[in-house]
């Protein structure tokens, strides 16, 4: 853009330029107008005359210098004839790029143009490069500063993992020397290496783990010489079974074998190979010296027990044969007694005497008996047959029995007996025989004229009868002698063992073999009272039953 006052010099400028070959080559005679038009031209070099009215070239300068502050760098070619050292100063610190004197060369002028507009040319190629190599090096820095970010997080989780190592290590540590078990790691091929082993193996067998590892593995010269072919079988099938278990002595320090459990097992490597072995021993010498010391007792109990089925079978032989021997002397006593008649009338004491003599012999007859069936009972001769039993009509049943035998004395029997009692799992012959015994009791302490309450009652499990009366008080000592079992009786005077009190004897252990229970007891200002409970009916119950002891039937 060509810009003087004088026409006749824009007119030869752009002749020079357009000859040269630009053939864009704006004008201005205005400078102010000028100002504007630059806006929408945006020259690449404004060719200036110093001197003009309106306004000066320094004043043109300084005015676009304002409102092009922020634009980009146009390069400016000043013509003048004022060369003095003030205006050159004044021109170059407005940033005018050169000179041309008035009247100037025509060659010269486009000399200096090509120049201005070349050094322009690189200087804008030079701020694009710049520009350009600011946009990346902004990149790089953000992208520096996003590694220095990410390298800064995993700083602190190395730290946190180096932490959360040491923490591990440090109670792996603990654990592997307070662990009663040594562990240990081994190569996988023969010849074998320790490659490992826990310093619990002191604790263990008395060696430090550099002792062992130092050594031969497995440990020959420790492993005692029964086990060690076993020991070297297992360590080289580990490659079919992949995992094995032995326990065999090793010596310790002192000279002494521990038995050891050692649970071995291959690690394969990431190509499936065999890598290495893990192991571990734990002692177990106190462990086998128990069961060894169980199984010696456990055969010891075997023939204590064997020994007492001998002694017991002797005693039932002894029971039964002393039962016969005892039969028929006393048949032969109660004939006798029955038979006989001295001459003339009998006088009462004689007539009293025969009733004693008769009421003995049954007694001692039926205590006899029952002597037999409780000794058959504890050995297990005599086997129950429970099965799904209507407790109601076998209650009915003793009952009608019951009132038929205390109408002789005078005695009252109050039943109450609920219609809808569920069936229970037992014996029938057996729950009346009970039934019998425990009434018989409890009528041998009711005073003529008395009464006897008989009632039976459900739970979620059982079914119990009861039967009381208001009769005398039994002393403790009484009631434990009436149900301890015969074979336990120690210290008790021979005249207390009647045959309702054996009977009684006989019917706890079979209501207990039912899973049952039955009790006497004396209640404050009762009297006797006597309940026997027996197991509902389930097939859950039926099919988990199981006899006591298996032996011959009751029932043959």
């Amino acid at each position: 853009m060509v810009i003087d006052d004088q026409v006749e010099n824009v007119t030869l400028v752009t002749r020079v330029m357009r000859d040269a070959g630009f053939s864009s080559v704006a004008s201005e005679t205005n400078p102010e107008k000028a100002l504007i038009s630059i806006h929408d031209i945006a020259p690449n070099l404004i060719i200036l005359d110093q001197h003009m009215p309106v306004m000066s070239g320094f004043q043109f300068l300084t005015e676009l210098h304002r409102l092009r502050a922020d634009g980009p760098y146009i390069p400016v070619l000043m013509l003048t004839a004022d060369v003095t050292d003030a205006t050159k100063h004044e021109a170059l610190r407005l940033g005018v790029e050169d000179f041309l004197q008035k009247p100037f060369d025509a060659v010269e002028l486009l000399l200096r143009t090509l120049n201005i507009l070349s050094a322009s040319h690189i200087r804008k190629e030079l701020e694009l490069e710049n520009a350009d190599l600011t946009d990346k090096l902004r990149k790089r820095a953000k992208e520096l500063e996003e590694l220095n970010a990410e390298l800064e997080v995993e700083i602190q989780v190395r730290k946190q993992t180096e932490q959360e190592l040491m923490r591990a290590e440090g109670r792996n540590r603990y654990l592997l020397s307070a662990c009663p078990t040594t562990i240990y790691a081994a190569t996988a091929r023969p010849p074998y290496r320790l490659n490992f082993i826990a310093e619990t193996v002191r604790s263990m067998l008395g060696y430090t783990a550099q002792e062992i590892i130092n050594g031969e593995f497995p440990p020959k010269s420790l492993i005692h010489r029964d086990d060690l072919a076993r020991v070297l079988l297992a360590l080289d099938s580990l490659d079919e079974v992949e995992k094995k278990t032995e326990i065999y002595r090793l010596r310790n320090a002192e000279g002494e074998y521990r038995w050891i459990r050692d649970d071995m097992v291959m690690i394969a490597g990431v190509d499936g190979r065999p890598f290495e072995i893990i192991g571990s021993w734990v002692d177990i010498t106190d462990q086998r010296l128990a069961e060894e010391s169980l199984t010696r007792r456990s055969f010891e109990l075997a023939e204590t027990n064997t020994d007492l089925l001998d002694i017991d079978r002797l005693k039932s032989a002894m029971v039964a044969s002393t039962s016969k021997e005892l039969h028929q002397p006393l048949a032969v006593i109660r004939e006798f007694a029955r038979e006989y008649r001295p001459s003339g009338t009998p006088g009462k004491r004689m007539t009293t005497y025969q009733s004693k003599v008769l009421r003995n012999c049954d007694e001692v007859t039926k205590l006899v008996e029952a002597l037999v069936e409780i000794q058959g009972i504890e050995s297990g001769m005599f086997q129950l047959e429970p099965r799904r039993t209507d407790i109601a009509s076998v209650l009915h049943e003793s009952v009608r029995v019951f009132e038929i035998e205390t109408a002789k004395d005078g005695v009252v029997l109050n039943a109450q007996v609920p219609p809808d009692l569920p069936d229970v799992f037992a014996d029938d012959e057996a729950i009346a025989q009970i039934l019998t015994r425990l009434f018989e009791n409890v009528a041998l302490s009711t005073p003529v004229q008395g009464a006897i309450q008989f009632r039976a009652s459900v739970d979620k499990t059982h079914v119990t009868i009861e039967i009381t009366n208001p009769g005398r008080r039994l002393r403790a000592k009484e009631l434990d002698q009436l149900l301890r079992p015969l074979g336990n009786i120690e210290g008790i005077d021979p005249s207390e063992l009647t045959s309702s009190a054996v009977g009684l004897r006989i019917s706890k252990r079979l209501v207990e073999r039912l899973g049952g229970d039955l009790k006497i007891e004396a209640e404050p200002q009762r009297g006797l009272r006597a309940s026997v409970s027996f197991l509902i009916w389930s097939p859950e119950t039926e099919a988990t039953w199981q006899p006591f002891r298996h032996g011959m039937s009751s029932r043959n």
